[in-house]
């Protein structure tokens, strides 16, 4: 008896010895970090965005404060410091936290810290009390002054639940919420934030109304900047039914939405998510007396769509089907790595130690008719297959992400463009770098710069049409730099740098070998020059014009470096240059259908004796026509009529193609340059031609001609030129110059005659200079703004729309970037999306674009600028988040 009594003692001393080991053991343990958040008045606030930083300032992770204010991180590694970030103004949850500080909290994760509970493993830091922010900007949302709103709402009547979104030019300020019952957002602004600031308004869940901005104003130092911003309420419907190609309901499988622009002004976008299983739906919309041209079309990931168009009057219901197209075709290609001399190994193989995203976009079909599609395919093995919708006409390009860092290839963004349906195959290649840029990047006093480079390789003239050259992109941290690019080649290097105000980084041209590492350190230089600008426009006959919009530039052909001035008001404005140099200045402006513009030379001696003012008259640039489209048998004689309605084009019998239906468009062409030599006098048009299978055409059939008669009026010769100085000729884009062409001059009839064997851009010509003042085509402005329209947590939708119509741009570029979770300013390299090709005929002025695949509750930066023949103009940044995991 005894013997058992000891044995059970024992057992029961072993067990609870052996639970009191076990409990002291995982007591031991660290298992994570609470922080308390408590709003002003010391109680629990929900909702506020807090991330988890390593000492790197690398992304550990992100979590919302709960219901009774608690903040909870379990990834933690013993003895290693970590900073809890507190970003009120990024609360998806919390709308009313916008005006509260941002704090950061840094501990060392330890069990020896002073608030380590050993009874749960977790350290307890103490309670955070945020502040209200001593410097802030209060929002608030009205309806605007119109006859006809929402039932619900009169004009002047504050909006509630619209989505406010606000960013700063250099990406580390940003604010994200919805307006309160009084219309009104308030976020906070760090007090030492000297950059400018931009507000986007968006339709919430209940009201639909147009987006409105507030871009670039400058936050008072102190106390409260307040904002009033109207917007206009939804007062119409579009009722939409979505049909196959065969007239069936097409019922949506997957997520999908529909969007619906005005066609005149592109003033106003809605929306509508559409449900799987749904195939009708409603999109509140703005409508008008005389009726609002509405132009809709369906994104979703099964299939492509047309786009329907719809008139819509003030308070009135329409009816729209939408026809969602089939992707019937398919498309199979491969990704291959370059051919490098010093990688002779990995040349020409298969690309499958990175994973590649395969995107194609089409806007249109052979047939020029509306078709709205974007496909996606991934490979990490080198071998894709796409389906696409037969007979679209789609841009082919890839992008890839190599997050380890261990390869060096180089993104190349050519774009291989297929017929859907007639071309099977596709190869598409990314380069092996074998070479490396590597320096500094500083301001005027040597003082190391955080910004922005891009190494792009240098193309000759020919190869501008469709290719942007491969290149490399990078940051500058603190000053220093290091991007991989390809030796062998010629690189132009340009810098761009957010907080840098007043300082011009010239463009520098280096050549790498293979293998080789080139140092190039750059350096800013400060303007220390204001010039004046006064800048009058004339008509062709003399008299004056006015101009509803007028851009200013100046470029140091020595230096390379380049500045701009587009706050010209009533003619008059300035620029910021440097002395001491030659500079050529510039201006060009628009009013209707007319263009203007003007360039005049400065040596630094004459930029010293002007000292103040610069009067420039710009010019009047000929008429703008619309491009035009005709067709015809291929087989036959074409003559066709320009849209001066005097001029003609015509085609000898199968010039194009022997048979099949031809079509042919012609009108104002813009992607050119003006030289002394050789310069069109009068209207310039382009010529472009497709044959029977909707092929693009240049050169016509052996022997076959193309003949221009083009319209001129003595009267507009300039002074000192006459009848015998003119001959005609096409731009040779290869070269980037005008050459003359078989012509005769009719005097009688006031003609000029070209014969030639190809397509191009032609004009009547002088044969001379002007005594150095021609006009020149210039870049393009920065995009006037970056409208997102959507925000969904793994897309963006959004705008890109051009601020100056008489820029005529030839391509618009985009790339994007997003930031490193609680890395304050810290960004991943840019990321080249896709190119969009513009018709330098087109008077479009805004192009949409979604990216999709990317990550939730992120933030990301998108950059956009437009191109023409004179290079590409500045970029224009937008930054914007996807929605986080919690968004209702």
């Amino acid at each position: 008896m005894n013997t058992w009594k000891q044995l059970a003692s024992a057992m029961i001393t072993a067990i609870i010895g052996l639970f009191l080991f076990s409990s002291a053991a995982q007591a031991m343990g660290l298992s994570g970090v609470q922080i308390l958040l408590q709003d002003p008045n010391g109680d629990p606030i929900e909702g506020v965005a807090t991330t988890l930083v390593d000492s790197d300032g690398m992304y550990v992770d992100y979590t919302p404060s709960n219901t009774s204010g608690y903040v909870n991180f379990y990834t933690l590694t013993e003895d290693e410091e970590y900073t809890i970030q507190i970003r009120p103004g990024e609360s998806y949850d919390c709308s009313t936290c916008g005006i509260l500080s941002n704090k950061d909290v840094t501990f060392t994760a330890s069990t020896s810290h002073a608030n380590y509970n050993s009874s749960d493993g977790m350290i307890k830091l103490n309670a955070i009390q945020l502040e209200q922010a001593a410097r802030f900007v209060t929002v608030t949302v009205t309806t605007a002054d119109l006859t006809s709103v929402d039932a619900a709402l009169s004009a002047g009547d504050p909006v509630a639940g619209s989505y406010v979104s606000a960013f700063n030019t250099t990406g580390d300020g940003w604010s994200w919420g919805a307006t309160d019952e009084n219309g009104v957002y308030q976020f906070a602004v760090e007090e030492s934030d000297t950059s400018d600031w931009s507000v986007y308004v968006s339709a919430g869940e209940t009201v639909k109304h147009s987006e409105v901005y507030e871009d670039s104003f400058t936050p008072k130092a102190t106390g409260e900047t307040a904002l009033d911003l109207e917007v206009v309420v939804a007062d119409s419907t579009i009722n939409y039914a979505l049909k196959t190609q065969s007239g069936g309901d097409f019922e949506i499988s997957d997520y999908a939405s529909v969007s619906c622009f005005d066609t005149e002004t592109y003033t106003y976008y809605f929306w509508d998510d559409i449900s799987e299983g749904e195939s009708s739906g409603s999109v509140s919309v703005i409508g008008s007396a005389a009726g609002t041209e509405y132009e809709c079309s369906v994104w979703t990931e099964s299939a492509g769509s047309s786009s329907g168009v719809v008139t819509v009057t003030t308070g009135e219901t329409e009816e729209l089907t939408i026809v969602m197209l089939e992707r019937n075709a398919s498309l199979a290609g491969e990704v291959r790595a370059s051919a490098s001399a010093s990688i002779a190994a990995e040349d020409g193989g298969l690309v499958d130690d990175v994973t590649v995203y395969i995107w194609g976009y089409a806007s249109e079909n052979s047939d020029g008719e509306p078709l709205e599609d974007s496909v996606w395919a991934e490979t990490s093995t080198g071998e894709f297959e796409i389906s696409l919708v037969e007979g679209g006409v789609y841009d082919i390009g890839y992008y890839f992400w190599d997050e380890s860092g261990e390869t060096s290839y180089i993104q190349s963004w050519d774009t291989v463009q297929v017929v859907a349906g007639t071309d099977t195959t596709v190869d598409l290649t990314i380069q092996i770098a074998d070479a490396q840029l590597t320096g500094t990047v500083t301001d005027a006093d040597g003082n190391p710069v955080n910004a922005w480079l891009g190494a792009y390789e240098e193309i000759a003239v020919e190869d501008f049409e469709n290719s942007w050259g491969a290149g490399s992109e990078g940051m500058a941290d603190n000053g220093e730099y290091t991007m991989n690019v390809v030796g062998g080649k010629t690189y132009n290097v340009f810098v761009y740098a957010m907080d840098s105000a007043g300082a011009l980084f010239p463009d520098t041209t280096v050549e790498v070998a293979e293998g080789e590492t080139v140092e190039v350190n750059i350096q800013a230089v400060n303007a220390d020059f204001t010039l004046g600008l006064e800048v009058a426009a004339e008509n062709e006959d003399g008299t004056v014009a006015s101009l509803e919009d007028i851009f200013c530039y100046a470029f140091s052909p020595a230096t390379g470096y380049e500045t701009y001035a587009d706050n010209i008001v009533d003619g008059s404005g300035e620029i910021s240059l440097i002395s001491g140099e030659d500079w050529y200045i510039g201006c060009m402006g628009y009013s209707a259908d007319n263009f203007y513009d003007g360039e005049a030379k400065y040596s630094a001696a004459e930029l010293s004796a002007v000292n103040d003012t610069l009067a420039l008259t710009i010019i009047e640039g000929g008429n703008y026509y619309d491009t035009q489209t005709s067709s015809g048998d291929c087989s036959s004689a074409l003559e066709f009529t320009l849209p001066d309605n005097e001029s003609s084009v015509s085609f000898s019998a199968g010039a194009i193609a022997a048979s099949g239906t031809c079509t042919v468009q012609f009108g104002t062409a813009f992607d050119y340059t003006k030289n002394e030599d050789n310069y069109p006098l009068f209207d310039v048009f382009d010529i472009n031609a497709k044959d029977g299978d909707g092929n693009e055409v240049s050169s016509l059939q052996t022997g076959a001609t193309v003949i221009l008669k083009l319209k001129y009026d003595p009267a507009d010769l300039p002074e000192g030129m006459t009848i015998q100085d003119i001959v005609a000729g096409y731009y040779n884009e290869d070269t980037g110059s005008w050459e003359s062409e078989t012509v005769e001059v009719d005097e009688e009839n006031q003609f000029v005659t070209i014969t030639a064997n190809h397509l191009s851009v032609y004009s009547a010509l002088g044969d001379r200079g002007l005594d150095g003042t021609a006009s020149i085509v210039s870049k393009p402005l920065k995009p006037k703004k970056i409208n997102v329209k959507k925000r969904k947590r793994k897309s963006l939708k959004y705008n890109v729309v051009l601020k100056n119509a008489s820029d005529r741009p030839t391509k618009l570029q985009r790339q994007i970037r997003w930031k490193k979770n609680g890395k304050k300013g810290k960004y991943t390299k840019w990321k080249r999306k896709k190119k969009k090709a513009i018709s330098s005929t087109s008077s479009k002025t805004r192009w949409t674009f979604t990216e999709k695949k990317l990550r939730k509750g992120t933030k990301y930066q998108i950059r956009s600028r437009f191109c023409n023949s004179a290079g590409c103009g500045k970029w224009k940044v937008k930054t914007v988040a996807t929605k986080g995991v919690h968004v209702k």
